[in-house]
């Protein structure tokens, strides 16, 4: 019986492979899609239209040496929403010599970034924000963080980290108290139905899609049955408390695994019949959807569309700020910045091989030089569940972990799982047909920035008409770049890192990978007519750990002489620097196991209600050291950390608070 629905199940993968071809001839936009006018569009509800309108009177692409003028004015009513919190926050907080007065003219700019690390992330981070949000009972009790997040001006996010955010989009900004045990989240099913858990890390899947690791063991099978040779394969992917369900229960699973790639065959086909490529990641970000956001709602909501949402128009919501990374650029010529975000106003990159912004509604018009080719325009292409999958391509490294488990296996069982591997792409090298291949990478057609641009540096993006993407961690795993930005003028950075260094815990590896890189660059900041690098000095991981400050917060960039790269008189060099800035400061806040073992893999893909629970209860620990208990004056200096750049800028004196804090806390 196991077998006949296996084989179901692999005819039905044939007939969806047969349909479905990624790397296609260059599809043309369906021109007979019904116009609308502009003011119907852009005012339209959250489920994404994805048809064609009139295109607009302004220019859809610009140049990206600032923030853009909506998101400047989503900013400065954001900052006026958080003020009144930040003051009672500081109330809270009692530094001495801090009082209301101080936040007369001036609101701290505070972002939250939030790595990446899958549901481990994802989890982790609910617990953080649970924290710091002053919804959550308790939290607004002296000694709490409560208020925090009301107090923030921006939220980033990759992989995982970046499905919490729009996941709190998508459920309005509601608060993760409720979130977390109304049913809203629904861990406990896998987001792939019928694989099994794995239990490697991001780096292993790395290893994996490489040569084969010497580790892996040949799969013996001892009868000669072919059906029973193959379940008794099939059976060794399940874990035990699947094994020892009857055949009835059996029989369900599969229905239900039959049932929910059909579906997700069904939404994606809906996308490439309006003539766009598809990719792995369509998939993959629709079945993150299925479980991180309302079964209620609609799976085919925008991120332009959530400018509908009464908080973003009341200014409640962070702004918020989704990472990826271009395949399309030689990282071996270009320093490996390959960073693009997308936030509710536009998508694009500040890094030099680029430079540009277009607006996010008209994402999937076809364009050259920035111009529409024709005067219809397309919307409705920044699904929410495909931005999740951008973010997070690691779908591929698990089914590709499959693939190279099963190579040694016997013919019989490798060509069964070969069939249904191949409904999502995964094919060895030697069967790659270009006709037919599914794209590992997410897949953005037509690119917005063809033609764009005359540097040798953008070149490889300005002469493609496809921009490929994937996994935002495979640069920063935390996203400090969106907020290192001048125009963004940001205060702190309070950075929750749930990366899979070691034993799937941090060890200050992808902070350090980002500091060589900034320090590498040309990025350079003016403070006391000396020139410094923008991003402070961060110990190698074997300091890192030794010094424990992978269990415990620490703060970076305190001590702006120390601090940062020494990189010369600014006399000597240009002026075109001098203006006045000064990078954030980094409140460094690492994935440690207080409460539980939240040192999950990074390919576990369900939790049950209980785990989920302990995992945003950890997270709460986490967000808080602790609750106080390791540094009772913990709170305030998250306090003092957020105002040290004011501090800086004004030359006020360091209150005494502080300047313990600053002892205690900060490294250099």
């Amino acid at each position: 019986m196991y077998f006949d629905n296996l084989l179901i199940y692999a005819c039905l993968c044939s007939l969806v492979l047969s349909a479905y071809t990624g790397f296609q001839p260059a599809a043309e936009l369906n021109t007979t899609w019904n116009v609308t006018n502009e003011t119907q569009a852009t005012n339209s509800s959250l489920p994404a239209l994805r048809h064609q309108i009139k295109c607009p009177s302004y220019p859809l692409l610009r140049s990206g040496d600032q923030i853009s003028l909506e998101e400047k004015n989503y900013v400065m009513h954001r900052k006026q929403e958080a003020k009144k919190h930040v003051v009672d926050l500081f109330t809270r907080f009692s530094i001495d010599e801090i009082s209301s007065a101080f936040f007369d003219n001036y609101t701290p700019s505070i972002a939250i970034s939030l790595s990446g690390g899958s549901f481990r992330s994802f989890l982790t981070a609910a617990g953080v924000l649970e924290a710091f949000d002053s919804r959550t009972p308790g939290t607004t009790e002296y000694g709490c963080l409560g208020g925090l997040l009301q107090s923030t001006t921006y939220m980033a996010g990759v992989s995982g980290g970046s499905w919490l955010i729009l996941s709190l989009m998508q459920y309005d900004f509601g608060p993760i108290s409720e979130l977390k045990s109304n049913g809203s989240w629904k861990l406990n099913s896998s987001s792939l139905r019928g694989l099994p858990e794995l239990s490697i890390n991001f780096k292993d899947s790395q290893r994996l899609l490489g040569d084969f690791p010497t580790d892996i063991p040949t799969i013996t099978v001892k009868t000669s049955n072919s059906s029973s040779s193959f379940m008794v394969y099939f059976k060794s992917l399940f874990r035990l408390n699947q094994l020892k369900k009857s055949s009835n229960e059996m029989d369900s699973i599969w229905n239900e695994a039959l049932q929910f790639y059909e579906t997700l065959h069904e939404e994606v086909s809906r996308r490439k019949q309006h003539g766009y490529k598809t990719s792995l990641t369509d998939y993959w970000g629709k079945a993150i959807g299925d479980i991180i956001f309302s079964s209620s709602g609609p799976h085919d909501m925008t991120m332009s569309g959530a400018r509908s949402l009464s908080s973003f128009k009341n200014h409640t919501l962070p702004f918020p700020i989704i990472l990826t990374n271009s395949k399309n650029v030689d990282k071996s010529n270009e320093g490996h910045r390959r960073i693009f975000e997308f936030n509710p106003f536009e998508f694009g990159s500040w890094e030099e091989h680029l430079k540009a912004f277009v607006k996010l509604d008209y994402l999937g018009t076809k364009m050259l030089n920035g111009k529409p080719l024709t005067g219809l325009c397309t919307i409705g292409y920044d699904e929410m569940t495909f931005i999740a999958g951008t973010s997070s391509s690691l779908f591929n490294s698990i089914l590709s972990h499959l693939w190279k488990y099963m190579a040694k296996s016997k013919k019989q069982t490798y060509d069964s799982m070969k069939t249904i591997l191949n409904v999502f792409g995964l094919t060895s090298c030697e069967d790659i047909n270009a006709n037919k291949y599914v794209s590992d990478y997410a897949l953005i057609y037509p690119n917005p920035f063809y033609g764009y641009g005359n540097t040798t540096l953008s070149s490889t993006i300005r002469n493609s008409t496809d921009l490929y993407l994937v996994d935002g961690g495979e640069d920063e795993n935390i996203p400090f770049q969106p907020f290192h930005q001048r125009t963004r003028s940001v205060d702190v950075i309070i950075a929750i890192d749930s990366s899979s260094d070691l034993d799937n815990f941090p060890n200050g590896t992808n902070i350090g990978f980002t500091s060589n890189q900034y320090q590498s660059s040309k990025s350079f900041f003016v403070y006391d007519e000396k020139r410094y690098a923008v991003f402070p000095n961060i110990p190698s991981p074997d300091l890192f750990v030794e010094n424990k400050l992978n269990k415990r917060p620490v703060f970076f960039g305190c001590h702006i002489k120390s601090a940062y790269k020494y990189l010369g008189e600014a006399s000597k060099y240009s002026n075109e620097t001098s203006e006045s800035w000064l990078p954030p400061l980094i409140v460094y806040i690492p994935n440690t196991g207080y409460t539980t073992n939240s040192n999950k893999s990074t390919f576990k893909l369900s939790y049950e209600q209980n785990e989920m629970a302990m995992m945003i209860e950890n997270g709460y620990s986490v967000g808080t050291y602790g609750n106080n208990s390791y540094d009772q004056s913990y709170f305030q200096c998250i306090g003092c950390a957020i105002i040290k750049r004011e501090l800086d800028t004004t030359g006020r004196d360091i209150p005494d608070t502080c300047q313990k804090c600053f002892k205690n806390f900060c490294y250099n």
